[in-house]
């Protein structure tokens, strides 16, 4: 903690003098830190292995992205997406890769996606070729309300990759 002049604005924001407001806490705590500074080298190198062993874990479910900020709240999961929540109901977004799937949606307006879908195979965005193939092996691996793993074949990673990239 930095020491602050007495007769300065507080850092708090109140507009007092920082001598009238928040001086005696910040100095018992500066006391209190000094007295509870004992390093242990064994607990230190503990702790450094279990964050090393969770981002290890994560990467291997996320891969080496920005880690996935999401939380499920009263039914519904909650992603951040750059400064934006999304949100969806927790049995439609079961996975990561279910929230991409929704996020997409959201992302392209449906006239868009009904438009190419009406088009011939050969003739449609290249993005909705691929989500094509990924209905049909969805289909081929799908249980009813479980989720469900299917191969991570080319055209599954495209996908994912460039609806995580959005």
């Amino acid at each position: 903690m930095r020491k602050i002049e007495p007769n300065k604005p507080c850092w708090c924001g109140s507009g007092k003098k920082y001598k009238r407001c928040h001086s005696t806490q910040d100095r018992i705590a500066r006391r209190k830190l000094k007295k509870s500074q004992s390093f242990d080298p064994a607990a230190a190198v503990h702790f450094l292995d279990q964050k090393k062993a969770e981002e290890m874990r994560r990467q291997s479910m996320q891969g080496k992205g920005k880690p996935i900020i999401s939380v499920n709240f009263k039914g519904n999961k909650i992603v951040a997406v750059g400064n934006t929540l999304h949100s969806s109901p927790e049995e439609k977004t079961k996975t990561f890769a279910d929230f991409l799937s929704n996020y997409v949606r959201e992302l392209f307006a449906p006239e868009w996606g009904n438009a190419e879908i009406a088009k011939p195979f050969d003739q449609r965005h290249i993005f909705m070729q691929w989500y094509d193939g990924l209905c049909k092996l969805q289909q081929k691996y799908y249980k009813q309300g479980e989720v469900f793993e299917t191969p991570a074949t080319g055209l599954v990673m495209a996908y994912n990759s460039l609806a995580y990239n959005l």
